[in-house]
């Protein structure tokens, strides 16, 4: 009586330890635009294969992407993609796949991009129209980084420097 009791008891655990590994799974997937830089962590707990908990990290707008839209040609991220980094089997085993890849590093000087610098940048774009295609069209869809680096150092042009407090004068971009 006593090791049929054993028998249920190791069935059961191993009944639970089963469907716990193969009914639920947690996964990470990184959702991206290539033309604009977007960038979008998500995470999602599943039980036979139901979502049951949802996690997506905070949106933080590219330099590229509040560029774009100041000039009113915003990227509407034509080639999005969701990437699915990892799947964790009963929430601890990784599985295919499973990638730990750096994805996205930024160092873009957005702390730069001030209220001012936004302005000037609209007033240019009432003022040249087609100035918001031609930046989507060289910097968005070509990768144009030329020409995104000289749109830079046109678009601060004008713009207190951080260490002098001089102002450079230079004609905002057009």
């Amino acid at each position: 009586m006593k090791r049929r009791k054993i028998t249920i008891v190791a069935t059961c655990f191993l009944g639970i330890g089963v469907f716990w590994f193969l009914g639920v799974d947690a996964s990470v997937f990184f959702e991206v635009c290539p033309d604009c830089g977007y960038t979008k962590q998500v995470a999602k707990a599943r039980i036979l294969s139901v979502s049951v908990w949802e996690w997506a990290s905070d949106e933080e707008e590219t330099l590229v992407q509040k560029v774009a839209a100041d000039l009113g040609a915003p990227c509407l991220h034509p080639r999005y993609q969701r990437l699915h980094l990892q799947r964790r089997w009963g929430l601890l085993i990784c599985t295919w796949p499973c990638r730990d890849d750096l994805l996205r590093v930024s160092g873009e000087p957005t702390h730069r991009y001030t209220e001012e610098v936004r302005e000037r940048l609209r007033a240019a774009a009432r003022e040249n129209p087609s100035l918001g295609e031609e930046f989507l069209e060289e910097v968005v869809r070509k990768h144009n980084w030329e020409y995104w680096h000289s749109f830079l150092d046109r678009m601060w042009a004008g713009v207190k420097a951080d260490e002098g407090g001089a102002e450079n004068e230079a004609p905002p971009p057009n």
